[in-house]
């Protein structure tokens, strides 16, 4: 893991851009835009990634009854470009204008990238657990 920057009086360290949407194809290319926005700014952009889908099943119950059944299958796209060393001055700028692009269903979230972030992305491996667990 290497280290997180957390920035200085003037600078900002590592800030996660995070676009999640229902389309992918919406969110992929909003991603490419903001990575290519921060590019032509002269922001640096650390890693652009995408985050595994997420599927969530909605049940409708019956008019009669106490029965569910599934009604829609909703997929979760997510897509996170980290940037970092964004003066203080030009943020309210940056994001002014990734907002003002921001596509119909796709919910923004730009926050500063935290140690759990990057615990997230990396799959759990329970029997490795449980092998560190029997030498200790």
């Amino acid at each position: 893991m290497k280290e997180i920057d957390p920035g200085t009086e003037h600078t900002y360290g590592f800030l996660n851009i995070v676009m999640t949407a229902y389309d992918m194809s919406l969110v992929e290319h909003y991603a490419r835009y903001i990575h290519k926005l921060c590019n032509r700014l002269s922001v640096r952009v650390e890693e652009s990634y995408a985050m595994p889908t997420k599927t969530m099943e909605v049940m409708q119950m019956q008019q009669q009854g106490s029965k569910m059944y599934p009604d829609a299958v909703l997929t979760t796209h997510q897509r996170i470009v980290q940037i970092s060393g964004v003066r203080a001055t030009f943020a309210p700028i940056l994001l002014e204008m990734i907002q003002s692009n921001q596509p119909e269903g796709v919910h923004l979230l730009v926050k500063e990238h935290t140690e759990d972030d990057f615990k997230v992305r990396l799959k759990a491996r329970p029997e490795l657990e449980e092998l560190l667990s029997q030498m200790s």
